[in-house]
Protein backbone atom coordinates (compact mmCIF):
# COMPACT_ATOMS: atom_id res chain seq x y z
CA UNK A 1 0.00 0.00 0.00
CA UNK A 2 1.51 3.32 -0.78
CA UNK A 3 2.24 5.63 1.41
CA UNK A 4 0.11 9.52 1.30
CA UNK A 5 2.46 11.22 -0.67
CA UNK A 6 2.77 8.27 -3.28
CA UNK A 7 -1.01 8.09 -3.55
CA UNK A 8 -1.18 11.67 -4.60
CA UNK A 9 1.58 11.36 -7.37
CA UNK A 10 -0.11 7.80 -8.75
CA UNK A 11 -3.56 10.00 -8.89
CA UNK A 12 -1.79 13.38 -10.06
CA UNK A 13 -0.39 10.69 -12.52
CA UNK A 14 -3.96 9.33 -13.14
CA UNK A 15 -5.07 13.11 -14.10
CA UNK A 16 -2.06 13.48 -16.48
CA UNK A 17 -2.97 10.16 -18.03
CA UNK A 18 -6.46 11.25 -18.83
CA UNK A 19 -5.67 14.34 -20.21
CA UNK A 20 -3.18 13.59 -22.71
CA UNK A 21 -5.87 10.82 -23.80
CA UNK A 22 -3.25 7.65 -22.86
CA UNK A 23 -6.50 5.62 -21.43
CA UNK A 24 -4.82 2.26 -21.01
CA UNK A 25 -2.31 4.13 -18.60
CA UNK A 26 -4.99 6.15 -16.45
CA UNK A 27 -7.14 3.25 -16.38
CA UNK A 28 -3.93 0.79 -14.70
CA UNK A 29 -2.74 3.66 -12.55
CA UNK A 30 -6.08 4.30 -11.49
CA UNK A 31 -6.73 0.80 -10.42
CA UNK A 32 -3.31 1.15 -8.31
CA UNK A 33 -4.92 3.78 -6.73
CA UNK A 34 -8.17 2.67 -5.80
CA UNK A 35 -6.98 -0.11 -4.02
CA UNK A 36 -5.24 1.80 -2.12
CA UNK A 37 -7.82 4.23 -1.70
CA UNK A 38 -10.31 1.42 -0.02
CA UNK A 39 -9.04 2.09 3.43
CA UNK A 40 -9.87 5.88 3.26
CA UNK A 41 -13.68 5.96 4.29
CA UNK A 42 -12.97 4.41 7.32
CA UNK A 43 -11.06 7.31 8.51
CA UNK A 44 -13.68 9.88 6.79
CA UNK A 45 -16.42 11.95 9.13
CA UNK A 46 -19.57 12.32 7.40
CA UNK A 47 -19.54 14.92 5.04
CA UNK A 48 -15.27 14.56 3.52
CA UNK A 49 -16.82 10.46 3.20
CA UNK A 50 -20.05 11.70 1.27
CA UNK A 51 -17.24 14.00 -0.97
CA UNK A 52 -15.81 11.39 -1.56
CA UNK A 53 -18.39 8.42 -2.46
CA UNK A 54 -19.60 10.97 -4.57
CA UNK A 55 -16.60 12.13 -6.76
CA UNK A 56 -16.09 7.77 -6.69
CA UNK A 57 -19.40 7.55 -8.67
CA UNK A 58 -18.80 10.71 -10.86
CA UNK A 59 -15.38 8.63 -11.73
CA UNK A 60 -17.76 6.00 -12.68
CA UNK A 61 -20.13 7.60 -15.07
CA UNK A 62 -17.05 10.27 -16.61
CA UNK A 63 -15.86 7.00 -17.29
CA UNK A 64 -18.74 5.82 -18.66
CA UNK A 65 -18.99 8.94 -20.81
CA UNK A 66 -15.74 8.39 -22.01
CA UNK A 67 -14.96 11.74 -20.64
CA UNK A 68 -11.48 11.48 -20.05
CA UNK A 69 -11.30 15.81 -19.05
CA UNK A 70 -13.62 15.12 -16.71
CA UNK A 71 -12.37 12.41 -15.29
CA UNK A 72 -9.04 14.08 -14.66
CA UNK A 73 -11.00 17.22 -13.35
CA UNK A 74 -12.65 14.71 -10.19
CA UNK A 75 -9.08 13.50 -9.70
CA UNK A 76 -7.95 16.31 -9.09
CA UNK A 77 -10.03 18.70 -7.86
CA UNK A 78 -12.43 15.82 -5.51
CA UNK A 79 -9.66 13.14 -4.84
CA UNK A 80 -6.90 14.63 -4.50
CA UNK A 81 -7.54 17.22 -1.89
CA UNK A 82 -9.49 14.48 0.15
CA UNK A 83 -6.70 12.33 0.11
CA UNK A 84 -4.08 15.66 1.18
CA UNK A 85 -6.51 16.50 4.11
CA UNK A 86 -7.53 13.04 5.37
CA UNK A 87 -5.22 10.48 4.04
Amino acid sequence: MPNNADLIALLSSVARSARLGDFRDAASSANCALGALESLPAKLTYEPRTKFLYALETLMLMQQQQDWVGYADVVEYELIPIVKKYG
